[in-house]
């Protein structure tokens, strides 16, 4: 028996169903298949017998106004749904005890080296503590979700450290929900590598390391060798980072969406070398940054869109596709920027998004050691760039074919 619960406002459509043995031997259920698509009101269940030889099934689905796209279930593991909910999964305690103390609302891991071989998902409003010389190490489907705050409580030598066991390329990551706004996650010299994004149910999401919601406050955090699409991901929150450092990201380095607060000391080194990204991409953000560097970045170093507000301080680029970019209404105040070996332009003003409209950069003790400097900062008709208080001259700017060329990116759809 397989059976989906519409926890969304909308409409659920399953449009087919197609089942996988434990050969990877495909059965296309064509009795199941002819009751197909059916619509799931919010709130209601669906249920389906399937036959007992399956260990898996793909299933097409989608909400009603968005995509159709695929998901995997495997037999015996339960899903999470489109947006996952605490205490869904259950908590085998009795398993875990010689390294999690759970009690009322917390949990706290002991110290020492640890093997986790299933994804825990806490229940709501749990208080994560992870103390200081404790190393995680988790196999390919394994991962943590918290549903609460994380507290991480690393030192300069005796770090938190979260990375893949030694038989398996990657692990299925870190996401923490903040319960509201005023939730504190504190995270001290946290360690992170090999991480990639969970495949849980209907939820699959691109990025690693996920943050939503509360107040994300970082020291001395290291992300390397992230197996997915994105490095970290905080959305909806307000962050105070201090001394990030995110390598080796195979697309985006660090994507804040919705996110208010300041970045301070941070490096970004060879970012996007499989599918190109940027290294600071922020939608919808106020964000103070001062003190990074990004060195070899694919795409773009910083990208500021969909009305950010972005204030930058003694940042330095180097070996990088673009610098520092504007865009969708998007206002971008920087002082004391550098730049060399820039790939094609170093300061960019421009709108892709037409719905939102032109942008605006400023920049003050600015200093570019390339050749033809000034012929590598452009802005868009419409849009405005002003470098060491010159106004550079506005051009027609063929976005779509920005994006379809130098800008184009290999990420998996």
């Amino acid at each position: 028996m397989w059976s989906v619960v519409n926890n969304q406002g909308v409409p659920l459509t399953i449009k087919s169903i197609e089942g996988v043995t434990k050969r990877q031997e495909i059965s296309p259920l064509e009795q199941i298949n002819d009751e197909l698509p059916v619509t799931i009101a919010a709130g209601e269940t669906l249920a389906v017998t399937l036959p007992e030889r399956l260990h898996a099934i793909k299933v097409r689905a989608g909400l009603e106004d968005k995509g159709t796209d695929s998901f995997y279930f495997q037999k015996d593991t339960p899903p999470l749904a489109f947006i996952p909910r605490g205490g869904i999964t259950p908590f085998n305690a009795s398993h875990y005890q010689a390294f999690i103390t759970q009690t009322e609302n917390k949990w706290v891991f002991k110290p020492g080296q640890w093997l986790i071989n299933e994804y825990l998902v806490t229940p709501p409003n749990t208080q994560v503590v992870i103390p200081k010389g404790t190393t995680l190490k988790f196999s390919r489907y394994a991962g943590l979700m918290v549903f609460g705050a994380l507290h991480s409580q690393g030192t300069q030598h005796q770090p938190v450290v979260m990375t893949r066991q030694a038989d398996t390329s990657k692990w299925s990551g870190l996401s923490v929900f903040s319960n509201d706004v005023n939730t504190i996650n504190q995270v001290e010299h946290l360690q992170i590598s090999y991480a990639s994004s969970p495949k849980l149910g209907l939820w699959q999401p691109r990025g690693a390391i996920y943050f939503v919601k509360g107040k994300v406050n970082m020291r001395s955090v290291q992300i390397t060798d992230n197996q997915s699409e994105d490095g970290l991901n905080i959305i909806n929150a307000k962050v105070d980072i201090f001394d990030l450092t995110i390598k080796n990201a195979l697309s985006d380095a660090f994507d804040c969406d919705f996110c208010t607060g300041v970045l301070d000391t941070s490096q970004f080194t060879n970012i996007g070398f499989r599918s190109g990204g940027d290294g600071l991409d922020v939608s919808g953000s106020t964000l103070t940054v001062k003190h990074a560097k990004f060195n070899n970045v694919r795409d773009k170093a910083i990208s500021a869109g969909e009305r950010s507000q972005l204030f930058v301080s003694d940042t330095e680029f180097d070996d990088v596709n673009f610098g520092l970019v504007a865009k969708d209404s998007s206002l971008i105040e920087a002082d004391g920027v550098r730049a060399s070996n820039i790939q094609h332009k170093a300061l960019m003003s421009y709108s892709k998004k037409r719905i939102f409209g032109p942008a605006i950069m400023r920049v003050s003790d600015y200093l570019c050691s390339d050749p033809n400097c000034s012929g590598k900062n452009t802005a868009e008709l419409g849009s405005q760039l002003h470098v060491n208080g010159l106004a550079v001259r506005t051009e027609a700017l063929d976005v779509k074919d920005l994006y379809n060329t130098v800008m184009k990116s290999d990420k998996p759809k």
